[in-house]
């Protein structure tokens, strides 16, 4: 009989799981209902790449329950959402104004029938777009493709394949977040201006600043989306890009409060999560920011009646002791509305 590495473990073998990590439970049947909900996975091996475990031991520390991993497991699941919402929306955001930009300078038709990058009156045409990074030919050859032969969940782009033409918007719509970046990408300077002042419409920041802290910023969005989509752990993120922080330093109007500026750099890495979510923030538009701010407050409204979750939580995603605070200072320092924010947990 051959032997595996990983065998099936029935629920008796999880609880001797539990026990041998140190994991407190009221009772063996209480265990088994928690363990067919949530899965030992879900509650144990994300958690236990942080300092909760004991990897010398092989043991969560001594005050570790099944109630507190579950409580960590449902605050990240909602976590999560609200990011995968407001990322959405900056994802939808880049895709509206790349699409009216390239329609207004280049028109709305390309060839529904070839990949050829050089065709006149084609708004795909390489001539309407920067080399400047070396991978316009590239990412116009993979927007083509999409166009001549679109993926069975591309319906937009299907549903116009038999008419007179494909709008930038139509393409735009059926584009996952890291193609429509390369698309910005290549954008001509005038039209990525554009887009950059619609993200960052503050006339005192040096263009190059924002430009770097936008395209920076998107990459790593895109990364915490792809996390937060396809069921990895929060804890421990690192997007495969650092964010450009130099912007942070120079909208002291803006976010005031939002980093401890003598402190930040240190420490906080270019690439982790909070540093992730400050930059979506900025990305928000103003209309927006509210709403978000509105979901922070509710979740981190509901680990506020579990006063021993929430030093956890913020040690191990390195969130700052008053992460929401910070964000409600830089609301009411700003043109944000906070007057849905539930204030009544702070």
């Amino acid at each position: 009989m051959a032997t595996y590495t990983h065998v099936f473990k029935n629920y008796i073998d999880q609880i001797n799981t539990l026990d041998q990590y140190g994991i407190k439970y009221q009772s063996k049947a209480y265990a088994t209902h928690i363990l067919k909900v949530y899965s030992l996975e879900n509650l144990t091996d994300n958690y236990k790449k942080t300092d909760l475990f004991d990897t010398t031991l092989g043991k969560f520390n001594s005050e570790m329950t099944l109630d507190t991993l579950v409580n960590l497991y449902l605050f990240e699941c909602s976590l999560k959402t609200i990011l995968l919402k407001y990322i959405r929306i900056i994802e939808d955001e880049l895709k509206e104004n790349i699409s009216y930009q390239v329609a207004e300078k280049y028109g709305v038709w390309t060839s529904p029938s070839s990949i050829d990058i050089n065709t006149a009156n084609d708004y795909l045409n390489k001539a309407n777009y920067s080399d400047s990074s070396g991978f316009r030919d590239n990412t116009l050859i993979d927007l083509k493709k999409l166009v001549v032969s679109p993926l069975d969940y591309q319906k937009n782009i299907i549903q116009y394949k038999n008419s007179s033409n494909i709008p930038p918007r139509v393409l735009a719509k059926d584009l996952y977040f890291s193609l429509i970046i390369k698309w910005f990408k290549i954008l001509n300077k005038v039209e990525k201006d554009e887009i950059i002042n619609t993200f960052i419409p503050h006339p005192n920041i040096l263009r190059g600043t924002k430009a770097d802290f936008v395209v920076t910023a998107l990459k790593a969005l895109s990364d915490l989306r792809n996390n937060c989509a396809h069921s990895e752990s929060l804890c421990g993120f690192k997007a495969s890009s650092s964010v450009d922080t130099n912007i942070f330093s120079s909208v002291d109007g803006i976010m005031p409060d939002l980093i401890a500026r003598e402190n930040f750099k240190k420490q906080y890495k270019r690439d982790e999560l909070y540093v992730v979510v400050i930059a979506m923030y900025i990305l928000l538009d103003d209309t927006i920011k509210r709403y978000f701010l509105v979901d922070l407050s509710i979740i981190f409204g509901e680990i506020k009646e579990l006063d021993y979750i929430k030093p956890i939580m913020l040690s191990i995603f390195n969130f700052p002791d008053d992460m929401f605070e910070k964000f409600m200072n830089v609301a009411m320092n700003t043109n944000v509305d906070t007057k849905k924010v539930d204030l009544r947990y702070y």
